[in-house]
């Protein structure tokens, strides 16, 4: 097999799959599961369909667009995103840091100026390096006391399940919206702010869950099933 299939790839979720389609070369992609897909899977059950995970494609390269469109033609539907927080008694649109307004007067106030105080910090002392600092003075420095304290660090502590002085800010920093002056100010007062962040709208499969993804990419490989629990997904390209 080494000499047919130069290329061995390990795991046949959207990552391996992705990869067998585009390395145009003889390989051959290795996965213990029944299924393709990795965490990009679907369980169906009594009439209702269960992803692994939440998975949404936020699609920004063209190239991915053209991918998806070319193997699942109009498979896809537009969603916008529609995502609340609650939190002292009251839902809040996300993001809330730019639609504080209906929070207790006090919580307001102190998300404002905390997020004042940061902006006259940074403009005295410069944006801070982020290979410094932890995930938690990442987000006070960058949103003010207030907004890490009532939303960041709780809403991040619980979805990492770890101290937040543990993490680096780096690699997750990107994706949370970083309103203006003026958009928050908005917010405060009522003014929904829409369309902050990477993901204001996403694609979603109009039929089944996200595993007709992993599922188109293999139809398009080819594969045999193996001793029952691992399938082999052969590509010549």
């Amino acid at each position: 097999m080494s000499d047919a299939y130069p290329v061995v790839i390990l795991g046949a979720g959207l990552t391996g799959l992705s990869a067998a389609c585009h390395l145009r070369v003889p390989s051959v992609v290795l996965e213990r599961e029944a299924e393709v897909g990795g965490l990009a899977r679907t369980h169906s059950e009594d009439g209702f369909t269960f992803d692994c995970t939440g998975h949404l494609l936020h699609l920004r390269d063209p190239r991915v667009q053209s991918l998806v469109d070319a193997i699942l033609p109009n498979a896809f539907a537009r969603h916008d995103r529609r995502a609340l927080i609650y939190s002292q008694g009251v839902y809040t649109p996300y993001p809330f840091q730019a639609n504080l307004h209906g929070l207790p007067p006090e919580v307001v106030q102190e998300c404002v100026s905390g997020f004042v105080e940061a902006l006259v910090r940074r403009a005295a002392e410069g944006e801070p390096d982020l290979s410094q600092l932890t995930f938690r003075d990442w987000a006070s420095r960058t949103f003010g006391s207030g907004i890490a304290k009532h939303f960041l660090v709780p809403y991040n502590t619980k979805l990492w399940r770890t101290d937040l002085d543990e993490i680096e800010c780096g690699w997750v920093s990107w994706s949370i919206p970083r309103p203006t002056l003026k958009e928050v100010l908005d917010g405060a007062f009522g003014a929904t702010v829409r369309g902050m962040g990477y993901n204001p709208a996403f694609l979603y499969p109009r039929r089944g869950g996200i595993s007709v993804l992993p599922e188109a990419l293999l139809n398009g490989l080819g594969h045999i099933p193996l001793l029952g629990a691992l399938f082999i997904a052969i590509s010549s390209n």
